[in-house]
């Protein structure tokens, strides 16, 4: 009995032990079957993270790459016998070896590619490269190519935006597929078809692709730059007007001379300007010996303070000229750049004989910056890494220059002004003349990418898709290049005198005509059961010296935005974002004729006449000018509520070495290192209708001050005087903010209409430090948010003459003290909005103050 129980136990224990193993098996089975590989990947010898390096398991071909902080996490197959290999552009490859550990974490340190040294130098010097940056600093009068007389040149720009897939990208054999979803699946097949056997851009997929060839010409006395265009050709796809967007600063424009380099509407550290021995150490790292015993010296910038908006890299100077002869840098990870996680700037020059001196000189031969956007949750502001199944966006701007001419002795191109511009239409020439206009041939995978284009114009579905990108990417409708209907955040909103409000606004575009566009809306208020428009023309004489003119009639209220960088004040959003205050505003009936003229390369000038008739919604009285006494005007009122006035003014505008971009047949400026002041004169006209006499003189000072390389000063100071009797809604009514939307070019917590003067001064500054702050914070670094600061400030006084004539008003003025608000806030929140805290410091017992005595704001602005 007892040898039968033990031999049941055994049974038993055996079947256990079975089951067991099995589940041993099956539990170590699965876990060796996937291993988790990650780690960092930095530069050995300066310890800063190498974003988007190259990370490939070789057996698997499993690949991914780094994200923007240099870290990488993916899962593989049993790794045993397999190896790990990280490769990056300009460092030396690491192989590793794979073990049978669940995890495995690496921390990848590559050293740099050196080539061998033409010579060796034993000196007493501590650091070399900071000496050799000090001559290049006291030859920049010689090197320096803003400093030449003139400089002409033909360019020859090229643009591209394409979509990578990260496992695709990490194959360099080409064999693994790329993924484009459903919203370029059709365009990936129509390129793999053309792409070239050859192609070593693997993984990408060309979304768009522009070429502009151009003689330019640059002047120092006086200021100028001329781009005269002789062809343009894009892929004529419905996507380009969203995508060029992305891939439209001009690479030959970044100069690094300059002591502040200007990207993205911020300043970055030159390494070769002023300043650079204060924000890098600089090391060498390699000598090349050059004919005539020259030698080119390589340097390593290394960033002292890495949050500041400096560069890493490499630059290369040639040791008797102490000129720039080649650089290959990137922006600091710390940049903080709206949507771009990475960004690289390569510019190579050669020599040229300036005919003034008679002596030669290095000037830009090619220059190219390459983007790379955010991916995944991290394009909303969310900062997690990418994974391989994140689509990366990048943009390639390549400018090439070629007969370049150095302070030629004649010429007959006369400049005036800097003129950039944005937009490429396509010029229609043909290919011979494109053949013979190019100094180089195009690229097979460039080619490859307009026999993409035109499949895809032959692909109803894809052309379906990219309508839809392109409409909801620009937040308007474009009938190919002939029509612009929008904004289609304006088509609908509300307000409490019109209730809903519809409205279509639409433009004309270049197809049509490149000098002439015809503009405006059709509006319509389901409460008021009132049709409103507008109706202008634009006729541009000229892009360079500008000269424009424009007509404009208005039959509206005076709700729609006058500043490209703003909501509409007619959209969705402020409609769902007003303050509880009354809301008043003025019926304007209108004719406006302007021209506006470049006097010079430094000089504005703009005229202008016009005819308004302004009706207030709300309760307005004044005396009626073309009241006398009942007997000698029996059919007018002794007081009137619509105004009517005609004027005729002159602007006369100062901006110093302004830049500015040709944008919807306008020209915009967009900065200069030095304030623009205006000095605007206005006089009022006398007709049948208008009896006002009047006078107005405002002076106006507006700049972008960079104070650090990240904080910038936004300020705005302007000063005016009225000389007459008016009624008070053609005095100085400072701009309030009906809304809880900010913005910078109104007073947030004042009303519309609260304060009247004749006489003023006002202040408005906003002053965003860039993530100096919140640098300090690991947390808030990691999210790219921006601290900023708002002070305004509003002073005006009201003469007695113009108390008694608007008597009925009770004005208020801001004579005793100015009015103030300030507030601090934060933006790049998710990378499109900012929040800010405003209050109101003064003038806060008046009834007209009641419901803006402080608030949250919100504010939106895509900025890429």
């Amino acid at each position: 009995m007892k040898n039968a129980i033990n031999s049941n136990d055994l049974r038993t224990f055996w079947r256990k032990l079975q089951v067991c193993t099995f589940l041993l098996w099956t539990v170590t089975g699965t876990t060796y079957a996937q291993h988790h590989l990650y780690g960092t990947i930095e530069d050995a010898e300066t310890g800063e993270r190498l974003a988007f390096a190259t990370i490939v398991v070789q057996q698997s071909n499993e690949g991914i790459l780094s994200d923007s902080l240099g870290r990488f996490s993916l899962m593989v197959p049993n790794g045993k016998g397999d190896t790990l290999s990280v490769r990056y552009i300009g460092y030396r490859t690491q192989v590793f070896a794979l073990n049978n550990d669940a995890t495995q974490r690496f921390q990848v340190k590559l050293k740099p590619t050196i080539g061998n040294l033409a010579e060796v130098v034993v000196t007493a010097d501590p650091n070399p490269g900071n000496t050799l940056i000090k001559k290049v600093i006291a030859h920049r009068a010689e090197n320096d190519p803003s400093l030449f007389t003139r400089l002409d040149a033909r360019v020859w720009a090229r643009s591209e935006v394409a979509i990578v897939d990260p496992l695709a990208a990490a194959d360099s054999s080409g064999k693994t597929a790329t993924r484009n979803g459903i919203l370029f699946s059709s365009r990936t097949r129509a390129f793999e078809k053309v792409r070239p056997k050859d192609d070593t851009l693997y993984g990408q997929v060309p979304l768009f692709f522009s070429e502009k060839i151009a003689d330019f010409t640059f002047t120092r006395q006086p200021f100028g730059e001329n781009e005269r265009v002789l062809a343009t050709k894009t892929t004529g796809l419905s996507t380009d007007p969203i995508l060029e967007q992305l891939a439209r600063w001009d690479a030959g424009s970044v100069h690094l001379y300059q002591n502040r380099v200007l990207l993205f509407a911020k300043s970055f550290v030159s390494p070769i300007g002023s300043d650079a021995l204060r924000f890098y150490d600089f090391y060498i790292t390699d000598s090349t010996e050059l004919p005539n015993h020259k030698h080119a010296i390589t340097l390593q910038p290394i960033p002292k303070v890495w949050h500041g908006n400096v560069f890493t890299g490499r630059i290369t100077i040639e040791d008797s000229t102490y000129a720039l002869t080649s650089a290959d840098l990137r922006l600091s990870k710390d940049a903080n750049i709206n949507y771009v996680t990475s960004l690289t700037l390569r510019q190579n020059f050669g020599t040229s004989l300036n005919v003034e001196s008679g002596k030669m000189v290095y000037v830009l031969n090619e220059s190219s910056i390459l983007l790379q956007y955010a991916a995944g949750l991290d394009l909303i502001g969310i900062p997690l890494p990418p994974n391989a199944n994140n689509k990366l966006l990048i943009s390639r701007m390549i400018s090439r220059f070629d007969s370049v001419q150095v302070n030629p002795l004649k010429s007959d191109k006369v400049v005036k002004g800097a003129t950039v511009r944005t937009r490429t239409k396509d010029s229609g020439a043909s290919d011979a003349i494109w053949n013979q206009l190019r100094p180089d041939s195009l690229s097979k995978h460039e080619l490859a990418i307009y026999q993409m284009a035109a499949q895809m114009k032959s692909d109803p579905r894809q052309r379906i898709k990219d309508k839809f990108i392109a409409t909801v990417g620009t937040g308007a409708y474009y009938v190919g290049d002939k029509l612009y209907l929008g904004p289609l955040g304006s088509f609908l909103s509300y307000n409490r005198i019109e209730g809903s409000r519809i409205r279509v606004g639409f433009r004309t575009q270049e197809g049509i005509s490149k000098n002439l566009e015809c503009y405006g809306h059709l509006a319509y208020g389901v409460g008021d059961q009132r049709f409103k428009g507008s109706l202008g023309f634009r006729y541009l004489w000229n892009k360079q010296p500008y000269a424009k003119t424009e007509l404009y009639f208005s039959h509206d209220y005076n709700a729609i935005a006058q500043w490209y960088d703003e909501i509409d004040n007619d959209g969705i959003i402020n409609s769902l974002f007003r303050k509880q205050i009354p809301y008043q505003q003025t019926f304007q009936h209108e004719l406006v004729l302007t021209h506006d003229y470049q006097a010079g390369a430094n000089w504005f000038l703009k005229g202008s006449m016009s005819y308004r008739t302004t009706t207030p919604s709300f309760a307005y009285s004044y005396p009626n000018p073309r009241f006398s006494d009942v007997a000698q005007t029996p059919y007018e009122q002794s007081m009137a509520h619509a105004i009517q006035s005609a004027e005729a003014s002159i602007v006369v505008r100062f901006a110093w070495h302004e830049r500015a971009r040709i944008y919807d047949y306008q020209r915009l400026p967009i900065g200069s290192k030095y304030p623009a002041v205006s000095l605007n004169f206005t006089e009022g006209l006398l007709g049948i209708d208008t009896r006002l006499p009047y006078q107005k003189v405002k002076l106006d000072i507006y700049h972008t001050t960079f104070l650090t390389p990240k904080a910038a000063l936004i300020w705005n100071v302007e000063a005016g005087k009225i000389f007459g009797t008016l009624p008070s809604l053609l005095l100085q009514v400072p701009r309030g903010n009906y809304t809880y939307v900010v913005s910078r070019y109104v007073f947030n917590t004042m009303r519309p209409f609260e304060f009247t003067a004749d006489r003023y001064l006002s202040l408005q500054t906003r002053l965003a430090l860039g993530g100096m702050l919140f640098d300090r914070i690991p947390l808030l670094q990691q999210l790219g948010w921006r601290e900023r600061f708002t002070f305004n400030a509003f002073w005006g006084d009201i003469r007695q003459a113009n108390r008694d004539y608007n008597a009925a008003q009770h004005l208020v003025t801001a004579n005793g003290a100015p009015f103030m608000e300030a507030g601090a806030g934060i933006e790049n929140i998710f990378n499109l909005f900012s929040i800010d805290y405003i209050r109101r410091m003064n003038y806060r017992g008046i009834p007209s103050a009641q419901g803006t005595l402080s608030g949250l704001f919100l504010g939106m602005k895509v900025v890429f």
